[in-house]
């Protein structure tokens, strides 16, 4: 670690107090020189920290400029030494994690970037991803599963997100089947789990779960194509929301739902946030032209059984349709295979 990186850290783990460049130089065995030089840097790269002569430094409790040592900071123990990359911009998080994963990196690397250039969501389409704004993030699961039953991962990554959001924001949020998290009718997160296959066992040689969340965006920020149907914890609620904070949250709740015994675990709160299950809907491929049908279920393995029109009941898989619910403008679902 660096003396920038530990004075970071030191200022994050006392976010909004004073510490003084003695304090701060004896805990690290450095020379107030190098605490000096160390903040400079850090205001250079955009940390918002105040200096009062005689009492010392102060990092802004309104910064939130996402940091490895701020996520660490907010991390239990267990999970701090989790590779873990943090960038200013990237292309894609999650393609950042796949060539990891080509290089040998362990279960559980994590990358963040406070801006992607080619974010995407489903079906290749691209996921809005400005800069300062959000948290898009990626990790790496070395898990033995079937690829059919991918859409599990999905699930138990919208769990993770909600629980980690309500957690930090004390906020609600329903999730829309299969893969994305909505506050007041608007979606605030998209969800995209992708890997790579063992052609021979049909075996997942590793997955990725990228999540790419709307914390202050603007809404006169989105396309004008998004702005009807997307939105941020900000923009709906009004409340800041720190990212370091919430970063580490979704981190902690994704390790603690792979982690759970029995998949109903998950899915029975999975089921629970549902903004879908009876509600009228339209169904899009898998044998369906936009009949409609009703939401009746979630299986444990992630799948949308529904009742057309006519009284047969259908099974919805993970690259099969496209869904948008009859009575609600603007919900529309588009699953990858």
């Amino acid at each position: 670690m660096t003396i920038q990186e530990a004075v970071l850290s030191e200022l994050e783990s006392r976010k909004g107090e004073t510490v003084s460049g003695r304090v701060l130089a004896d805990q690290l065995n450095v020379s107030r020189t190098a605490v000096w030089k160390a903040i400079e840097e850090l205001r250079q790269d955009g940390y918002d920290i105040e200096a009062a002569p005689n009492r010392g430094y102060r990092l802004s409790p309104r910064c939130d400029r996402l940091s490895k040592a701020a996520i660490g900071a907010a991390l239990p123990d267990a999970l701090r030494e989790r590779p873990l990359y943090v960038y200013d911009t990237l292309e894609s998080t999650n393609q950042t994690v796949r060539q990891l994963a080509l290089d040998g990196a362990p279960d559980g690397t994590i990358v963040l970037a406070d801006h992607q250039t080619g974010g995407r969501g489903r079906k290749g389409r691209c996921f809005f991803s400005p800069p300062a704004s959000g948290i898009y993030i990626s990790v790496l699961l070395r898990t033995v599963m079937p690829a059919a039953q991918a859409v599990r991962i999905t699930t138990a990554a919208s769990v993770a997100v909600a629980r980690a959001i309500e957690s930090v924001t004390g906020i609600s949020v329903q999730i829309k089947w299969i893969n994305d998290l909505y506050l007041n009718g608007r979606k605030i997160c998209g969800i995209l789990t992708d890997g790579a296959i063992n052609m021979e066992n049909g075996l997942f040689e590793y997955a990725v779960v990228g999540i790419g969340l709307n914390v202050h965006t603007d809404r006169l920020q989105f396309p004008p194509e998004l702005r009807e149907t997307a939105s941020s914890l900000y923009a709906e609620t009004g409340v800041h929301t720190d990212r370091n904070v919430l970063a580490a949250a979704i981190i902690r709740e994704l390790d603690g739902v792979w982690n759970e015994q029995s998949v109903s675990d998950y899915m029975t709160e999975y089921r629970a946030r549902s903004c879908v299950l009876g509600h009228r809907i339209r169904v899009y491929g898998g044998g369906c032209d936009g009949e409609e049908a009703i939401a009746l279920r979630i299986d444990d393995d992630g799948h949308l059984i529904v009742r057309l029109d006519d009284g047969c009941e259908l099974t919805l898989h993970s690259g099969e349709i496209t869904i948008r619910p009859a009575d609600a403008q603007g919900f529309t679902q588009n699953v990858k295979s």
